[in-house]
């Protein structure tokens, strides 16, 4: 089963950081592809689809139409979902970017304490490539057993 957005958030490296949904939680149980760290006004040049991306704002810092462009992008690149890092510098969302996030049902998280990017890349990555092997080393016995069956020639 592949990895949740709501998944993510209830590891303990995400929980941390006291995250509330402000808008998408009837998409929570989309599935991640990847976690993206970015900062960058121009977010959807480097993505291309079902990630999670974290920020603390500083892409969409600039205005209210530079957060609601970035939240755009996400949009249209197909991004999984964005979780915000509020602080002294960003301390809430702005107002259009939440309207655009709520209007296309895309799921936008607020962190009210600070968490290291790093160790929730780290643990959401994790997970995805463990979910990943499960499902080689389910195909490998699989195969090993058809093999076996094709070799002592069981009938149907």
């Amino acid at each position: 089963m592949p990895v949740t957005i709501r998944e993510a958030l209830s590891l303990p490296v995400l929980a941390d950081g006291d995250p509330v949904v402000l808008s998408g939680d009837a998409v929570l149980d989309r599935p991640l592809r990847w976690v993206h760290v970015s900062e960058v006004s121009d977010i959807g040049t480097v993505l291309s689809g079902a990630e999670l991306v974290l920020t603390t704002g500083l892409g969409m810092a600039a205005s209210t139409a530079a957060a609601d462009d970035f939240v755009r992008q996400l949009v249209e690149v197909g991004a999984a979902g964005l979780v915000i890092e509020l602080g002294p510098a960003y301390p809430s969302v702005p107002e259009p970017a939440l309207r655009r996030a709520r209007a296309a049902g895309f799921p936008l998280v607020a962190l009210n304490r600070p968490v290291r990017f790093v160790d929730v890349t780290e643990a959401v990555h994790r997970t995805i490539v463990a979910e990943h092997f499960d499902e080689v080393a389910f195909a490998g016995r699989v195969h090993e057993t058809f093999t076996e069956l094709g070799l002592a020639r069981a009938p149907m």
